[in-house]
């Protein structure tokens, strides 16, 4: 939607759209490599282990939101797109009246 007040690049939101979605998928895709496990004697192998899990968690659930936002924009620009189309053409509408 265009006017005075509120510009919207439809075309900007798509591709901060994708760019989350390809973020999104770069997160998922690069979880932690998990090494060969430490000798049981070693607390420091369970830490890395423990921290290691807590990562490929936290990047987990941060691609789901990163997903989750992209969506979200690819719809707004879908929203935005659908009002403009509309309010085009309900003043071409009301230009071609004949009164």
């Amino acid at each position: 939607m265009t006017g005075p007040n509120l510009r919207v690049d439809t075309t900007e939101l798509e591709s901060a759209a994708r760019k989350l979605s390809s973020l999104s998928s770069d997160l998922t895709n690069s979880a932690v490599v998990h090494g060969l496990p430490a000798a049981e004697n070693q607390a420091s192998g369970a830490a890395a282990a423990a921290v290691t899990a807590a990562a490929d968690h936290v990047a987990e659930v941060c691609a789901g939101d990163l997903k989750a936002f992209g969506d979200k924009l690819a719809q707004a620009a879908k929203s935005y797109s659908a009002t403009d189309s509309d309010g085009g053409q309900r003043v071409l509408t009301t230009m071609h009246t004949d009164r």
